[in-house]
This record gives C-alpha cells, structure tokens and sequence, in this order.
C-alpha cells in the first residue's frame, strides 16, 4: 500500500455512520479476515478507527448497494495503534462498490480511517484510502469474470492464462476501449508475480476510466496453477 490520500469531506458527527464509531480507543481488528493490510505515512504513536463497506468476495457484477447497505454497521472496521516509523497494520475484508443515486456515481473499493484526538476521535482527519483486494480463485467458476494480462504483449504471447485478454499496462486507454467493461462485471488483473506491478498500474488507468470492479491475482501467472495457452 502507498501513502494515504486526503479528500475533501464533509463528515461530521451527523453523518449516518457516525453512531456506529466505537466509544473508545481499545485495539481491536475485524476477526474475520487473517491477512493484514499495511498503510504507510501515518503519524507516529497516534491510534486510529479505520473502516470500510462490507465484505465483496462474491461480488461478480450486477446491482451494487447503496452507502447504507454497503457499510451497515460497520462491522469491517477496526482500531489499531501507529508505529513510531508511522506504519499501521489494518486487517478488512475486501470492500465492495456502492452507488449514490443522489450523484449517480459508483464508488471504487476504498477504506476511511480517523485519528483519536482528546479523547475522541478527530474527524477533521476523516482520510479516504483506495485498495485493491487479492482474490483467490479456487472453486470459483471464471465464467463470471473478465480475466486481463497486464503484462506487455511479448509476454502473453509467450505465455497467458487461457482465456485472458491482453491490456498492457504501459499503454494508453481510452473510454472506448474500457466500454465493454461498464457491465460492472468483476474483472481479474494479473500480473507476473507479486513483485511485478504492472497490474496496479493498469488498475490505476481504470480508475480513471470509471471501470472499478477489478480485482488483484495474487501471485500473478507464476503461481497459476490452471490452464494457459
């Protein structure tokens, strides 16, 4: 994860989701999620209450939620301590997309974190982060999903999961290229390996092409165990 990005918000104390924030600043991390999320850029020795939209594992296209549907109660969040080098560990179940009809906007995977302050939690530091989530693609019929190689063509020529569409990363898009995307069907990125790039770069160029629902190879094709061609 890189460094947290600041957008202009208007969250208060009124805002729906304000009565679910936990009373205190006690540790505590969603239980259902083992894998931990590392944020960078933080301040030092301070804690914060980080929180995000509900699990999206089985999310595969369709209709999406609403704000209120999408977070509920709050119960993927957690509150954890900053360590003195400004790094925090975060534990969240990948977050789903949401729609506001008021805006007609979706909304891409993103968590919200807030610092304690006085013995309360400070909204004014109310911070956005995007994320992409890992999928792991065991009993999962591929059918629901559009699967992109990331990497430059040379090398899906060489060697690509069966099935997948080549979109180098180091390529310029346009809205016409993505359009077929816009189905909302959930879409795979693969890289290399977890070490290679290029799919969060290709993520990125989405991102700004309004195509949202994409998901992360963990591993990349090294480690892919199904069919190529």
């Amino acid at each position: 994860m890189g460094k947290t990005i600041k957008y202009p918000h208007n969250f208060s104390e009124s805002h729906y989701l304000y009565q679910f924030f936990p009373m205190n600043n006690k540790t505590h991390h969603n239980n259902a999620n083992k894998n931990s999320i590392e944020i960078t850029g933080l301040k030092p020795g301070k804690v914060i209450f980080y929180f995000a939209a509900k699990n999206a594992e089985n999310e595969s296209g369709g209709n999406l939620p609403g704000l209120i549907e999408a977070y509920d109660t709050l119960e993927n969040s957690g509150v954890t301590h900053v360590s003195d080098k400004g790094i925090a560990k975060i534990y969240l179940e990948c977050p789903s997309l949401y729609y506001q009809p008021n805006d007609n906007k979706i909304y891409p995977r993103h968590f919200h974190f807030v610092y304690w302050k006085n013995d309360k939690w400070d909204l004014k530091t109310f911070t956005t982060h995007k994320i992409f989530c890992d999928i792991n693609l065991k009993n999962k019929d591929l059918t629901h999903f559009i699967i992109i190689d990331a990497l430059p063509k040379k090398y899906y020529d060489e060697r690509h999961i069966k099935g997948a569409i080549s979109m180098p990363y180091n390529k310029k898009y346009t809205e016409k290229d993505v359009e077929i995307f816009k189905n909302n069907k959930a879409i795979i990125l693969y890289c290399w390996s977890d070490d290679c790039d290029a799919a969060h770069k290709l993520k990125d160029k989405f991102d700004k092409l309004g195509i949202y629902n994409t998901w992360h190879l963990k591993g990349g094709i090294s480690k892919w165990k199904g069919p190529t061609e």
